[in-house]
């Protein structure tokens, strides 16, 4: 897909189209799936989640209108100054749990949470909770749906089932989530041994070490719900 800059000409305001490449114009399974799920990210309303607007799959393009955030994304902001301090790095990943908690009340699985996919909006600083923003729900699918590949997302990011088998659950996001916060604070996601266990950096406090643990066990269920991780991350 394609992002553009877009005026909304009706109520005078700037939006972001999202345009999906031409090649699915004529695709009704992606069709028909698109606008399930376009659907469903519409109903979602929460200051931690880009906003959709609206979107069209009746003839071309196939698009999608969101909120525009202009302030980059997290990658973005990794690469200009580095790893966050602990208390930005944990205010960024309660805001993203706070946006899952409520794509994940709805039956909606994200599936590629990484630095990437987080906007910030305007001026960043570690009290500024509402301006991160969870984005690019293209890959998002419903619970309980296993996929016909596990390669839907970003490996480095994947958890270990959906790489075996394709499972898809709420817990795959809340790993996910757990690699970003390992990056935020170290600059890289986290090492994996054969066995597919995480190797967390040594320099953590012991604190932060256990929330990661937490977040990246092997086992999905151990892994907390995004409400719960909200509250341990401190």
């Amino acid at each position: 897909s394609t992002v553009y800059r877009c005026v909304d000409m009706r109520l005078g305001r700037q939006v972001a189209a999202k345009v999906m490449d031409e090649r699915y114009d004529d695709d009704p399974v992606f069709i028909k799936r698109f606008s399930r799920e376009a659907r469903a990210m519409a109903r979602l309303q929460h200051p931690n989640l880009v906003a959709i607007h609206d979107f069209s799959a009746d003839g071309e393009p196939i698009d999608l209108i969101m909120e525009l955030i202009d302030g980059g994304t997290l990658r973005e902001l990794l690469a200009e100054g580095g790893p966050l301090t602990v208390p930005a790095a944990l205010s960024t990943l309660r805001s993203v749990l706070q946006g899952l908690t409520e794509v994940h009340s709805t039956g909606l699985i994200h599936r590629d949470i990484k630095p990437d996919n987080v906007l910030l909006s305007g001026h960043y600083g570690d009290a500024l909770v509402e301006q991160v923003r969870v984005a690019d729900f293209g890959i998002a699918t419903l619970m309980g749906q296993t996929e016909s590949q596990g390669f839907y997302g970003t490996p480095a990011y994947m958890s270990p089932e959906r790489k075996a088998y394709g499972s898809s659950d709420s817990s795959a996001d809340i790993y996910s989530a757990g690699v970003m916060l390992h990056e935020l604070l170290v600059g890289a996601v986290p090492l994996v041994d054969a066995d597919s266990a995480v190797q967390i950096s040594d320099h953590l406090p012991e604190d932060v070490r256990t929330v990661l643990e937490n977040l990246m066990s092997l086992s999905p269920k151990n892994r907390p719900q995004a409400a719960q991780a909200v509250a341990q991350v401190r």
